[in-house]
């Protein structure tokens, strides 16, 4: 059932008067509106992904709707573009990340990208690319877990943030004998496969 603006304005007087069950059909109410736009917004996302940017706005609302006069539809949709905006630019930054640190790690230097920061630029805010760029991470995701274990482990490690050398110690342990250059030749290796499989060197 779809309220009209009046009958949402009506559900919000009573919820900020205490009326828990008016609250609750107000959410509800709001999840339809919301759930129709991200789905349309980020629709190259998974159904979890979604739902989790969902919640997180209607909980939002939940925590601020005493301050609202009224339309709180308006008002939850802005939330929602917010959420959404601060998704697209994790998803963003994260995949850049990703991409940065894996080409950098390169045979032939002392230690490659062990300490140097990943580049500090503001993500784009163009919401195609930022689309794009999601699209890129999750196809790194899906063929990181088809590739040995190596390359899992080094592509799994730059996503979780961790340094060239941090990744040397895992192996070293593992592989007491692997020497420092076949730890580096491994990550070319990888690298290239990664490039490959993404399109990057097409």
């Amino acid at each position: 059932m779809s309220h009209t603006r009046a009958e949402m304005n009506a559900l919000l007087l009573e919820a900020k008067r205490g009326n828990r069950e008016a609250l609750d059909e107000l959410c509800r109410a709001l999840q339809v509106r919301l759930r129709a736009v991200i789905q349309s917004r980020l629709w190259r996302w998974s159904r979890q992904d979604q739902e989790e940017i969902l919640q997180d706005s209607l909980l939002l609302f939940a925590q601020k709707y005493d301050f609202i006069q009224d339309n709180p539809q308006y008002y939850a949709l802005q939330v929602l573009h917010n959420k959404i905006g601060d998704a697209v630019r994790h998803a963003t930054f994260v995949s850049r990340k990703v991409v940065s640190k894996v080409s950098a790690a390169e045979p032939g230097s002392a230690e490659p990208c062990d300490t140097e920061p990943v580049g500090q630029d503001d993500p784009e805010t163009d919401y195609e690319e930022c689309l794009d760029q999601r699209a890129l991470l999750d196809r790194i995701l899906a063929e990181a877990s088809n590739m040995p274990s190596f390359c899992k482990l080094f592509i799994m490690g730059m996503l979780k943030g961790k340094t060239v050398s941090e990744v040397w110690k895992v192996v070293h342990r593992a592989e007491p004998g692997v020497s420092r250059n076949a730890f580096y030749k491994r990550i070319f290796d990888c690298r290239m496969r990664l490039r490959m499989a993404v399109g990057l060197d097409q």
